[in-house]
């Protein structure tokens, strides 16, 4: 496998730009204990969103620990097929790291009903905002269901292995396999995943089937995008315990059929209340609008969420079609 660098990069190459920043994140970044009165080993310290302050936020899930899942799951490829990998970071302990994150912030951000509150400050230790923000919500939900992707995918086609077969993720290097050490860890986070699917889906408003941007707040805007990030999630949530032999091989509990057609029903409604939302230009209207995300507008991510949003019903719908025969 080669990695060449683009034009005038820091690093010899994408790998070792991608490697640096590892190191960065493991090493380097902010971080902080949940009790700053208490002795905290290293597995217990949250690493921080920003680097010019410690602080914990939703979107944090969706950025943090899918990388480190990558990271893992590539270290358990054949020596053949990468670049040597630097000794200290084995994919068990990254893939430990990249769950303990989640586990963590649900601490400090999760309510007791499932919504997370938006951002958390260790240094004042008090919220930064504690508004139950939708795409905050939306984040949580997408990273962990896209780390649960990477588990159940190949790491490598069959178009890209010297083999030509699909190479995916060694469980057992992760400590997932059948009697691996981190499956209650891993449970724990399924767990965090549809409780908060859950009470996201509770503030739905009739008729619509999109959300206020602050959930519990009537009086904030009725915004588009996170009706998108949980319909990517459904899919994605549905797709892999239906048709994916790789997913049900970590041991989580299925779906009740009951929830697999309720939520299949709300992910349907969900996309098209977002569909009926772009214009003939192709843009998602009424999502939270850059550069500061506090009024309706139009949006990179909302973008990137439309297209994510159809990608993932796409493959559900072709999984679901071709396992009926049809």
């Amino acid at each position: 496998m080669s990695f060449p660098p683009p034009r005038a990069a820091v690093s010899d190459s994408l790998y070792d730009g991608v490697e640096k920043m590892l190191r960065y994140i493991m090493e380097s970044c902010p971080r902080a204990p949940l009790d700053s009165n208490e002795p905290t080993s290293p597995d217990q310290l949250l690493l921080s969103h920003r680097t010019d302050a410690v602080q914990i936020w939703s979107d944090t899930i969706y950025m943090l620990s899918p990388f480190l899942a990558s990271a893992a799951a590539f270290r358990t490829l054949p020596p053949s097929y990468r670049p040597d990998t630097p000794a200290p970071y084995t994919a068990r302990a990254l893939m430990k790291k990249a769950l303990q994150q989640i586990d963590l912030a649900a601490t400090v951000l999760e309510k007791a009903t499932g919504e997370w509150a938006h951002i958390y400050d260790f240094g004042r230790r008090d919220f930064k905002r504690a508004a139950l923000w939708g795409v905050g919500n939306g984040w949580v939900c997408a990273g962990i269901i896209r780390m649960f992707n990477t588990l159940a995918c190949p790491i490598l086609s069959a178009s890209e292995s010297p083999d030509q077969r699909d190479v995916y993720p060694d469980l057992d290097q992760l400590g997932l396999g059948s009697n691996g050490d981190l499956r209650p860890l891993l449970r724990a986070v399924y767990d965090i995943l549809l409780n908060t699917l859950r009470a996201c889906l509770r503030h739905k408003l009739p008729g619509t089937a999109l959300f206020h941007d602050v959930l519990d707040d009537p009086h904030s805007f009725v915004e588009t995008n996170l009706a998108q990030m949980l319909a990517y999630t459904i899919y994605r949530l549905l797709d892999l315990h239906a048709h994916s032999a790789r997913f049900r091989a970590l041991g989580l509990p299925p779906l009740f059929s009951d929830d697999r057609v309720v939520w299949e029903q709300e992910a349907d409604a969900m996309r098209e209340a977002a569909r009926v939302k772009t214009d003939r230009w192709g843009f998602v209207r009424d999502v939270c609008g850059s550069p500061t995300f506090n009024k309706p507008g139009t949006a990179a991510e909302g973008q990137a969420w439309g297209v994510m949003m159809e990608v993932a019903w796409a493959q559900y719908s072709w999984h679901k079609q071709s396992a009926s025969g049809k």
